[in-house]
C-alpha cells in the first residue's frame, strides 16, 4: 500500500494535469477549434509515466492499482469534465480547450494551461507536466506523461 505522502503526490500530479488535456480541428491557419471527432467522448487515465528518473529510469504506474479513477469527458462544444477518484475522495473539474498544432490550452476558472498533447487512436498522451517523484525528498521536478484510453 502507498504511503500517504505518495498518494498526496500523485493527487498533486493528477490535478494538475486535468487543466491540461485536450485537443481539436486543425484550421487552414494552423490553429484549432474545439470539438475534434478525435476527441470527443469519455477518456480514462491509464497509465503515468516518470521520464529519466536518476538510478531508476522512467517508472509506470497503473492508476487502477494506485487505487485512482480519472475519467475526462470532451464535447464537441469545446467544454470539458473531469472527475479524479482517489479511494473514497472525488475531485470534479470543469472548463474549456483548445489547441494550435501540439499544443493545447485547458481553461478554468480564467487561468489557461499550455502544455503538449497527442492523439493516436484511442490513446491520448498528455506530457511536458513536469511533477516529483513519489518518495523523493528533493526539490527537483521531472517530466511526466499522461496516458488516457477511449472509453
Amino acid at each position: 500500500m502507498l504511503k500517504r505522502e505518495t498518494k498526496i503526490n500523485l493527487i498533486a500530479l493528477l490535478l494538475i494535469a486535468v487543466f491540461a488535456f485536450s485537443a481539436c480541428d486543425k484550421n487552414d491557419d494552423g490553429t484549432t477549434t474545439p470539438g475534434s471527432s478525435d476527441i470527443v467522448g469519455s477518456w480514462l487515465l491509464t497509465k503515468i509515466k516518470f521520464i529519466d528518473i536518476p538510478d531508476i529510469g522512467s517508472p509506470e504506474f497503473d492508476p487502477a492499482l494506485l487505487g485512482v479513477t480519472w475519467t475526462a469527458t470532451f464535447g464537441a462544444d469545446g467544454e470539458f469534465s473531469s472527475s479524479i477518484v482517489i479511494e473514497d475522495s472525488t475531485e470534479n473539474v470543469s472548463g474549456t480547450y483548445a489547441t494550435s498544432g501540439n499544443q493545447l490550452t485547458i481553461t478554468v476558472d480564467d487561468e489557461p494551461e499550455n502544455l503538449i498533447y497527442s492523439i493516436s487512436g484511442n490513446t491520448a498522451v498528455l506530457s511536458g507536466l513536469e511533477q516529483d517523484f513519489p518518495g523523493d525528498t528533493s526539490d527537483v521536478m521531472y517530466e511526466t506523461q499522461l496516458t488516457f484510453t477511449r472509453q
